[in-house]
């Protein structure tokens, strides 16, 4: 264990402001490479502060994690476009059957006509300097500048980051039993989320191989959850595209199979998952940072 938890978030979340100035100085206006970047350490910055909710409180979270939320989310439609498009290639290609890749690859042309042809249907997609992303950066650095953590920072820090990770984890668990219980897909995608603040957060709490282990494994199944949100969204996706962009029957038969893959990921999203929330959240917590 670290001898000082709170000082390795600290230091962790002021790397990721040096990244990210650094991005933003050399991009302007902000590129594709650059969005991907700033949104990584946009993820990471939440997840740190999720983690410090016990010692600074739920209003600062809360404000801090909307804000990085908002810029990180500026370009996002443009991005998760890219993502979707460069996905469904790679189906068509690897598809067997020649109906199910002639469907595919239909779907795959409506895509990128529609998106050449639209026009922009929200500021994220209109575009846009980096200086008022730079100021919401800014004005994050300076939050965790000023934290104070205190001349007993070590005894505090230790159980306050173990509840930090305790209440993450219960957020998890919570969430993956009602995805199951409800049977409702945005529940994962919920899930996806607090597993993703886990596999950040959880190397923050040791130096010992067995925490990196752990880290490995959640890794894995935000991974697996975030394969489950692109089938997903494909699909949703494809059921918005209108009969004069793309043939009915190529549609159904893209949506049906994209369909099953999705089950079969939701199932291994489950046993991943139940497997590693199996433990009660403040065991689990203390196995990380004991006493």
């Amino acid at each position: 264990m670290q001898a000082q938890p709170l000082a390795a978030v600290h230091v962790s979340a002021l790397a990721c402001h040096a990244q990210a100035s650094t991005i933003l100085a050399k991009s302007d206006p902000i590129d594709a490479e650059a969005i991907h970047q700033l949104r990584v350490l946009s993820k990471r910055l939440r997840s740190y502060w999720e983690l410090l909710q016990p010692f600074v409180g739920k209003s600062q979270v809360k404000l801090a994690t909307k804000q990085l939320q908002n810029a990180a989310s500026r370009f996002a439609a443009a991005r998760d476009h890219h993502v979707l498009v460069t996905l469904l290639g790679k189906l068509a290609k690897k598809a067997k059957k020649p109906k199910l890749q002639s469907s595919l690859n239909d779907v795959l042309k409506a895509f990128i006509e529609s998106h050449r042809t639209d026009p922009p249907s929200a500021e994220s997609d209109l575009p846009h300097s980096g200086d008022d992303d730079a100021q919401i950066w800014q004005l994050d650095r300076r939050r965790w500048e000023s934290l104070d953590f205190g001349s007993d920072a070590d005894s505090v820090g230790t159980r306050s980051v173990r509840k930090g990770l305790q209440r993450i984890f219960k957020k998890a668990r919570d969430l993956h039993e009602r995805a199951v219980t409800e049977h409702d897909i945005e529940r994962w995608h919920e899930l996806r989320k607090w597993v993703k603040y886990l596999s950040l957060t959880i190397p923050l709490c040791g130096d010992e191989p067995s925490t990196s282990i752990v880290a490995e494994e959640w890794t894995r199944l935000g991974k697996t959850l975030g394969k489950l949100h692109d089938y997903d969204e494909l699909i949703k996706r494809i059921g918005q595209l209108g009969p004069d962009q793309v043939d009915n029957q190529q549609s159904v038969r893209a949506t049906r199979w994209l369909a099953g893959k999705r089950e079969r990921i939701c199932v291994q999203c489950d046993m991943h998952a139940r497997r590693l929330l199996a433990q009660r959240p403040g065991p689990f917590a203390k196995s990380l940072i004991p006493d």
